[in-house]
């Protein structure tokens, strides 16, 4: 990520969006093609103070999120590779394509919510849960809580979003703040490790949300372009086409999609 924000200072910039548990950066990488040059990011503070500045301009945010769970580092590998296949294209190839992308979205990213877990995570190890010795093999944070089911979340009398300190991760805090912070987001995705499938919002409430249309649209686009995405070991009523309802996956899941209400794309684990 460092590497991606050298060779193109211009249009990229890393910031810290909080610490985990053991201390670690949960680095955003931002990439946009207008404003880098005159407002330098040098923190979230200027980040967020730029995003209560700019609510007219309506640019819209696109967020990309992976490797929740330590023990899947896919989505980090994919995240870095777009990236740098964007700005690539943008700069290099001169495709028109990406110009237009990046000339009309904002893109962030996380790649890795979870580097506390990825750093212990050990190669090979599928299972995803804690042996009997309850030896921490990644997938959880630091203090054993499965981020992706910590995302807990308020609406005040006045309709706005608040999070709790006492009942959120360092991790999770860190990422609902500044989703909380961003007026022009319009769209997530966040990378899983497993089937394939693609999940959308509710998942934890048994509803379709209003935008169900929409997602139902997005989810098929994205199917209809992927060669083989259809080609699950499992098939059912539930993952039809390789697209599914959060809640029929996850009964149990507090996700952060819910928080968001934007599109869940997961490689996805089945709970």
């Amino acid at each position: 990520m460092r590497k991606l924000e050298n060779d193109y200072p211009k249009f990229v910039r890393l910031i810290s969006l909080g610490k985990t548990v053991k201390q670690n950066d949960i680095w955003l990488l931002r990439i946009s093609t207008e404003e880098h040059g005159q407002r330098p990011f040098n923190n979230r503070e200027d980040l967020y103070k730029y995003y209560d500045q700019s609510r007219k301009l309506l640019r819209p945010t696109v967020k990309l999120l992976s490797t929740i769970h330590g023990d899947e580092p896919l989505g980090k590998q994919l995240l870095l590779a777009l990236a740098e296949y964007l700005l690539f294209g943008y700069n290099h190839d001169k495709d028109q394509r990406i110009i237009r992308l990046l000339n009309t979205i904002n893109l962030e990213m996380v790649p890795i919510i979870n580097p506390d877990g990825f750093q212990v995570a050990t190669e090979g190890d599928c299972n995803g849960i804690r042996s009997p010795r309850h030896r921490w093999n990644g997938r959880e944070n630091a203090n054993h809580i499965d981020l992706d089911q910590n995302f807990f979340i308020t609406l005040d009398d006045n309709d706005k979003y608040s999070t709790s300190k006492h009942s959120n991760e360092p991790e999770t805090l860190a990422i609902m703040t500044w989703i909380i912070s961003n007026p022009s987001l319009i769209l997530s995705a966040s990378i899983h490790t497993g089937l394939k499938v693609i999940a959308y919002p509710f998942y934890r409430i048994h509803a379709t949300t209003s935008d169900d249309g929409i997602f139902r649209k997005i989810s098929q686009n994205y199917v209809d372009s992927h060669r083989n995405f259809t080609n699950s070991c499992i098939q059912s009523e539930h993952f039809k086409d390789g697209i599914s309802i959060g809640y029929q996956i996850d009964p149990d899941n507090d996700n952060n999609d819910d928080d968001g209400q934007s599109l869940h794309c997961k490689y996805g684990k089945i709970v």
